[in-house]
């Protein structure tokens, strides 16, 4: 029996809300070609989502905090094809590291966390083209099921 979650997937850069099941074909199509940086100030949730996207195939480079996140993807933007970030971390927010983001590259493609439940900055960051939101507590199918159709969407 497949786990069902809920997530929020922004295709049209307006906030859907939609149950998500990825197949272990599509899970794992393209996976390896795609490079992920994850943005997440608590090291043991950090750590669960890079062993679990990489069990599906995904690269995964890991920030501790939004500086050293920023500090990377200015490094590596051509290779990064998706960032998960959180939106509380040391050092810079989530919203700000995708506000400098946005500056960088226009067309980045984030998912955020948090564990505030569609808080108003998560909504505004959103509207402002965040391309999903990932309320935690999360597992990692709940994580790969945002993540698959975040890179497949094409924005």
């Amino acid at each position: 029996m497949r786990a069902r979650a809920t997530s929020t997937v922004n295709r049209s850069r307006q906030p859907t809300h939609r149950y998500l099941e990825a197949t272990e074909a599509s899970a794992h199509r393209g996976a390896a070609l795609t490079k992920q940086l994850l943005a997440e100030g608590k090291e043991v949730i950090r750590e669960m989502a890079q062993i679990g996207l990489e069990a599906k195939g995904y690269r995964v480079l890991s920030a501790p905090d939004g500086a050293s996140a920023l500090s990377m993807y200015r490094e590596r933007q051509k290779d990064i094809d998706l960032v998960i970030a959180d939106m509380v971390m040391p050092r810079m927010s989530g919203s700000e590291l995708f506000a400098h983001m946005k500056e960088i590259n226009p067309a980045v493609r984030v998912i955020v966390s948090s564990g505030y439940s569609h808080d108003q900055e998560g909504q505004r960051i959103l509207r402002h083209g965040c391309l999903g939101y990932l309320q935690k507590p999360y597992n990692i199918e709940s994580l790969n099921h945002l993540v698959r159709p975040v890179l497949d969407s094409g924005l």
